[in-house]
């Protein structure tokens, strides 16, 4: 059968399950998705087919859309590659917006009673092992600055990190979030405003929030180790000088 495998955390594999997902559907191919129970969490509801081959072959970028537009598959793929330029990522957000899609998700959010009824501003820091390309704190404070909002909520990686501690010493009634990988998402897209980092978690956290307004910070191509997942339409760059 086929099967997604690749590199990266959570939303690296989000994004490579539902790109898959899309291509197992045309097909109607039975695949095995890579952290399935998370992905069940968020409850994306990816496809699962019927046909199983002999033959298996690497799926890529490269070759994503010659298997898709085939008449018929006959082989089962594998994935490789992210799957993060924007062309992929539009498609991907474009149908987390199907409203059969968007139900699901919503149902299986434990905060779904939040979707639309709050004015709070929902920051994520990503740092880590990244923290050389984090956007820096004056975008993150430009941004702040740039809202009007009821709470503050901050998610962080690295939550004892400067950045963190100078903007919960600006704002001493924000409340520093300690879920996990998924309830993070899953709270942070309920909020009306968001502020992203660079990277495909803060990425997912957008593309889910389907009544929220998205902040996010200056794209470099070929700067960061990931691809443009941020050029979506409707969100708002935040321009530094």
């Amino acid at each position: 059968m086929s099967e997604t495998r690749g590199y990266g955390r959570l939303c690296n594999t989000v994004i490579r399950n539902i790109v898959s997902s899309l291509l197992a559907e045309k097909h109607n191919l039975n695949i095995v998705y890579h952290d399935a129970e998370q992905m069940n969490q968020l409850g994306l509801g990816l496809f699962v087919g019927s046909n199983n081959y002999t033959e298996s072959i690497l799926m890529n970028e490269e070759n994503y859309w010659e298997l898709y537009n085939m008449e018929t598959l006959y082989v089962n793929f594998y994935t490789s590659g992210g799957f993060q330029s924007k062309k992929y990522t539009n498609i991907l957000y474009d149908h987390l917006r199907k409203e059969t899609v968007k139900r699901g998700i919503v149902a299986a959010n434990p905060f779904k009673q939040r979707y639309g009824t709050n004015q709070d501003l929902f920051i994520h820091i990503r740092l880590g092992d990244v923290i050389r390309y984090n956007p820096g704190l004056a975008y993150y404070l430009k941004a702040i600055a740039s809202v009007s909002f009821d709470k503050l909520y901050i998610a962080s990686d690295s939550p004892w990190h400067s950045i963190v501690q100078e903007i919960c010493q600006k704002y001493p009634a924000a409340t520093l979030l300690d879920y996990n990988p998924v309830q993070t998402i899953q709270f942070g897209s309920t909020c009306k405003n968001i502020v992203l980092s660079h990277g495909t978690f803060s990425a997912v956290i957008g593309y889910l929030a389907y009544d929220s307004t998205v902040y996010y910070p200056p794209f470099e191509e070929g700067k960061l180790w990931h691809g443009d997942c941020f050029s979506i339409d409707g969100w708002n760059q935040v321009k530094m000088d």
